[in-house]
């Protein structure tokens, strides 16, 4: 409504303007002796309709000419292009003249067509006895240029109170904390005791009671109806202990509300962020449970649903701890997604937390697949799992600070917040420090393979490159060797296999490369042409090959998975296995990836166990031509693409 008046005023205002003005003049006077003064009797007209010009009759007496009647009416088209009064003479008589224009005011300055010259309406004559020199003529009688300037400065106060109170409108609906105290006093007429606990982007958090129980009440705007309708979706079909619960949902006038639980001691973040706060290896063992087991719920599809849940913005000021202090409740599910049976575009848009976001989402080269997607939700877990190993009171690290904190610099030389994580997570390849070596040597292993989970969750896609053959021989540069400390004692029977680790007295070091059928001797006797090679790099080092993976087709068969002893227990093997796992399934050959192990191998043997694979079969005698490794027992294991 305040655009169409606005719209309306200045419509009007122009319309003033182009008004064309006319003066109207009669004489009716029978005394030509008697002085009709303009300034009283003349008027001055103005008029919108296209089709109308100034007309005057004008008069010679004694070479006078006297102006009888000016007007104003209906014209044809040689009065509209007529800018002056050129004065015509009538041919009925030859004292008369007359002319019309489309200028205002025109018919007071006629030209004579004899002489060319213009006369001024300072100088008209009324009657043929006296000239008045010293007139002024007013343009519009009814409307002053004095009152036509007030009602000007007055149109445009308007429009500028208008135009303020625009702005101060749409300022007070984009932030939530303008009309927090409406908001409040609207929704309380359903809750009580409001208490303002957060402010985030799509929703404001309360603290009230509901039922006689204190609980945590969400509050979204009308504009966040579909976040809000997710959130409620999603709630009502997730039922697990470390995912938080919905208690009801509903709207009051504008606003639409979620009620949840509410926990003292609020969010992972608050938690962790109070000081001289450091957490037993407990706490630390059941939050890191709590979520663990609440992303593998998400993903694995158990919910009412039964179809993968990706969170998309996991981050510790979205999670929640009990009363206890020792289970994790993960919140805000507004930009979670169910995926469907055909993903799209819509599904890999850059949503969540610019500081949580993994590489591949930051640099838009995700790759369009239900693992990638799962993926970015293990990514920012991992940075959450760094933030709380970092406080348990067996670790070094005593201060606590958000991820990636330790890079950035005081000033930011001008760059913007996205444009620094940028540099740091994508370009640069960083990640938070991770002290692996601690003193108390009771839980120094549990601390070095929760260092090693979080390497594994955290690395990306761009550490991974798909190679042609011409790369093989890049193979050879990576140490294959390995410390064997115990071996599998294989007991089978018609139901199932066995596998019982027994330790060894005398530990030895086995490498294959070393081994009589060097891995290079044999790959230059087979074509490797459809082969798919991966080769793990490390760009701080000129991109050297630091692990690989080979895929052996038409059998999908997994021919090698190495990685440099240095860089192993950092997720390596498990992003080299992923990519071998999802281009098998790309060449759609077979319905199962097939791996070959040793006895020997038991810590290949759990690896493979870990990401999924089943044992399959074995064959005591695969080796028995081998002198050097004749005693092995070959394990064979097995990948389905369906499962």
């Amino acid at each position: 409504m305040q655009l169409i008046f606005s719209v309306f005023v200045f419509v009007n205002l122009i319309n003033i303007f182009i008004a064309l003005v006319c003066p109207i003049y009669r004489s009716y006077q029978k005394n030509l002796d008697f002085i009709e003064d303009c300034q009283r009797n003349c008027k001055f007209r103005y008029t919108l309709e296209k089709r109308d010009a100034c007309f005057g009759i004008y008069y010679n007496y004694s070479g006078y000419i006297y102006v009888k009647q000016l007007g104003i009416g209906y014209s044809d088209e040689q009065c509209l292009i007529s800018k002056q009064c050129i004065l015509d003479i009538d041919i009925r008589n030859s004292q008369a003249y007359s002319c019309c224009c489309s200028t205002d005011n025109c018919t007071l300055n006629w030209q004579n067509i004899s002489n060319k010259t213009i006369t001024s309406y300072h100088s008209i004559l009324i009657n043929n006895t006296r000239k008045i020199n010293d007139l002024v003529i007013i343009e519009q009688d009814h409307i002053s240029w004095k009152l036509f300037l007030i009602i000007f400065i007055l149109i445009m106060i308007i429009i500028l109170i208008t135009f303020i109170f625009s702005l101060w409108t749409s300022l007070r609906n984009k932030y939530p904390k303008d009309d927090n105290k409406l908001l409040t006093s609207s929704i309380e007429k359903l809750f009580f005791s409001l208490q303002e606990i957060n402010i985030g982007k799509n929703s404001i958090v309360y603290k009230t009671i509901f039922d006689h129980d204190i609980v945590a009440l969400k509050v979204y705007k009308q504009m966040n109806i579909l976040i809000w309708k997710n959130e409620v979706t999603l709630l009502k079909s997730i039922q697990h202990e470390s995912i938080i619960k919905i208690l009801s949902e509903g709207q009051y006038s504008s606003h639409l509300y979620l009620v949840l639980p509410f926990y003292e001691n609020g969010t992972l973040q608050s938690y962790l962020l109070t000081s001289n706060r450091k957490l037993s290896i407990n706490q630390c063992l059941s939050f890191l449970r709590s979520l663990a087991s609440a992303i593998s719920y998400l993903h694995m599809g158990r919910n009412s649903t039964h179809m993968t849940i990706v969170h998309r913005d996991i981050k510790s000021s979205n999670i929640l701890i009990d009363k206890n202090q020792l289970n994790l409740y993960l919140t805000d599910f507004g930009v979670a997604v169910t995926l469907p049976q055909i993903l799209t575009e819509k599904d890999f848009v850059q949503i969540g937390t610019m500081r949580y976001m993994a590489p591949e989402l930051l640099e838009g080269v995700i790759a369009h697949t239900r693992e990638a997607l799962c993926s970015v939700d293990m990514y920012a877990l991992a940075l959450v799992m760094w933030e709380i190993i970092t406080q348990c009171d067996m670790y070094p690290m005593t201060v606590y600070h958000l991820p990636y904190e330790e890079y950035r610099t005081n000033s930011s030389n001008g760059s913007s917040f996205a444009s620094e994580i940028y540099d740091i997570v994508v370009v640069r390849r960083l990640r938070p420090t991770l002290v692996r070596q601690i003193k108390d040597n009771q839980h120094s292993l549990i601390i070095h393979e929760l260092c090693s989970l979080i390497d594994a969750c955290w690395i990306t896609d761009a550490d991974i490159l798909q190679v042609d053959n011409s790369r093989l021989s890049e193979f050879d540069h990576i140490p294959i060797s390995f410390e064997v400390h115990s071996i599998y004692e294989v007991i089978n029977d018609k139901e199932q296999i066995v596998l019982i680790e027994q330790p060894l007295l005398t530990s030895y070091v086995k490498d294959y490369d070393q081994l009589n059928s060097s891995a290079s001797h044999s790959w230059s006797n087979m074509n490797t042409t459809n082969w798919g090679i991966f080769l793990a790099l490390d760009e701080t080092q000129n991109d050297k090959p630091v692990g690989g993976a080979l895929v052996a087709m038409p059998e999908c068969a997994l021919w090698d998975l190495r990685v440099a002893p240095a860089y192993r227990r950092l997720g390596i093997g498990r992003a080299l296995l992923k990519h071998a796992i999802q281009w098998s399934k790309q060449q759609a050959v077979t319905t199962c990836m097939s791996i070959e192990t040793q006895n020997t191998n038991v810590s290949a043997c759990r690896f493979y166990a870990a990401m999924g694979a089943r044992l399959g079969d074995i064959d005591r005698k695969a080796y028995e031509n081998d002198e050097v490794v004749k005693d092995e027992i070959r394990i064979n294991w097995y990948i389905d693409f369906n499962s």
